[in-house]
């Protein structure tokens, strides 16, 4: 999936404290039985519908510290807003594996264990 959008790293020392853009890349790992009727694990008619409908729509041409409602716009923390949304508002379960590309250099991925963790955190 592809979208382009805007942020700025707040209370960093570096380029990136200023506004800018980048043409990000999101892959979605889904791990499922197959469905022996269908021989899909989920129809990608379906993930993309979800995936643009709960992420593209939502980031595509935005100012992604607005839509996440902080300034810790972080790789990172936007693929914990991505898994969050996906699995808890467009209901998308197996998620297994998120990767967000920044530029052609630099992603950052996370799992279903570091979302374990990070929810475990979060709790505490």
């Amino acid at each position: 999936f592809e979208m382009d959008s805007a942020h700025h790293l707040c209370e960093y020392d570096g380029a990136c404290k200023n506004i800018h853009g980048h043409h990000y890349f999101l892959s979605v790992n889904i791990r499922r039985r197959i469905d022996p009727q269908t021989g899909m694990v989920l129809d990608y008619k379906e993930l993309k519908q979800i995936v643009n409908d709960q992420v593209v729509s939502k980031l595509d041409h935005a100012y992604i510290n607005k839509v996440l409602g902080h300034d810790k716009t972080t790789c990172e923390n936007i693929l914990i807003w991505l898994w969050s949304r996906l699995e808890q508002v467009g209901l998308l379960k197996g998620i297994v594996r998120l990767e967000l590309k920044e530029t052609p250099s630099t992603s950052c991925a996370i799992t279903s264990d570091d979302m374990l963790e990070w929810y475990q955190i979060k709790k505490v």
